[in-house]
């Protein structure tokens, strides 16, 4: 029973993102074949017919569970517990101090190895 009252719902949901690619190539269609209109309308239109489809897509299943993504995003970035200046400059300076550090080191591996390779092939 569960299965026969979900294929409607599939069945809608497929004719909402057929609507929105449709949409979406109309608005590639139309850009090429308006090219002799300003710009500035052609780029109005579009974002336009864009939002259009955007808010459209909201009205699918996998819009909406993307949205309600959007938003358990933007709640859990405002739990998170930035570091001070202080802190991010100290680690910068670390960071920068291992790095100039380890490229010194590679560089004389470097050319000690290239010292050696250079005195056994050209002796």
């Amino acid at each position: 029973m569960a299965q026969q009252e979900n294929k409607p719902v599939k069945a809608l949901e497929w004719l909402k993102w057929s609507i929105i690619w449709l949409g979406f190539a109309a608005i590639v269609a139309g850009n090429i074949h308006y090219q002799h209109v300003s710009s500035y309308i052609r780029v109005s239109v579009i974002i336009v017919a864009a939002i259009l489809l955007l808010l459209f897509s909201l009205t699918t299943q996998k819009g909406a569970s993307s949205w309600q993504f959007f938003k358990d995003s933007k709640s859990e970035v405002r739990k998170v517990v930035w570091p001070t200046r202080q802190e991010t400059i100290q680690t910068a300076l670390v960071v920068t101090v291992i790095v100039a550090i380890f490229s010194i080191f590679i560089w004389i591996i470097d050319s000690a190895f290239s010292s050696l390779i250079g005195a056994i092939l050209f002796k």
